[in-house]
């Protein structure tokens, strides 16, 4: 099953009602999932702006939705990222924290969350807060060993930046 069929799906079981925000949801979260794909920072610029004009929606009709906050978050992460504007960070931070409360139940998105509020952190230069999302990550399962190893490095990168290059080489040995 393509993403042509899972949008073909949606849009079938939404036809009705093509402005339901569970509808816009989920228009904007398969959007997000072409992030990857954009070959140009304009394109890829241009498909944030979409996905975050389709989430308005299920924001208000969801505001204490931890998939919503989480890919609101995301989406402001990938736009600082791209762009290098720094509200943009700012903006995702209380995404990410909102998320993450609402997550205290569900480890895969508190993972998630955790593991991206320590990334954008990091970028920010806050690196003794991104320990402490990284610390919370590390203390969760990983179902791949891909994700395993962007944290342990990452939380590396931090600690060799807080002056602790001993713990920060530990954490390189097991990558």
């Amino acid at each position: 099953e393509g993403k042509k069929d899972i949008e073909a799906n949606y849009a079938k079981k939404f036809k009705k009602k093509p402005d339901d925000p569970t509808y816009q949801f989920i228009k904007a979260y398969l959007k997000t999932r072409t992030l990857g794909k954009q070959e140009s920072r304009g394109a890829h610029d241009k498909v944030v702006g979409e996905a975050l004009a389709l989430l308005k929606p299920a924001i208000q009709a969801f505001p204490r939705s931890v998939e919503v906050q989480h890919l609101w978050g995301t989406l402001l992460h990938h736009r600082y990222v791209h762009q290098g504007k720094k509200k943009a960070a700012l903006n995702a931070l209380p995404r990410y924290l909102i998320a993450m409360d609402l997550a205290k139940d569900n480890p895969r998105y508190l993972a998630a969350t955790s593991q991206q509020l320590g990334l954008l952190q990091a970028a920010l230069g806050n690196h003794r807060l991104a320990l402490t999302a990284f610390e919370k990550r590390a203390r969760l399962p990983f179902p791949r060993p891909e994700g395993q190893l962007n944290l342990e490095m990452a939380m590396a990168r931090s600690l060799f930046y807080v002056g602790r290059a001993d713990d920060a080489m530990t954490w390189l040995a097991k990558a």
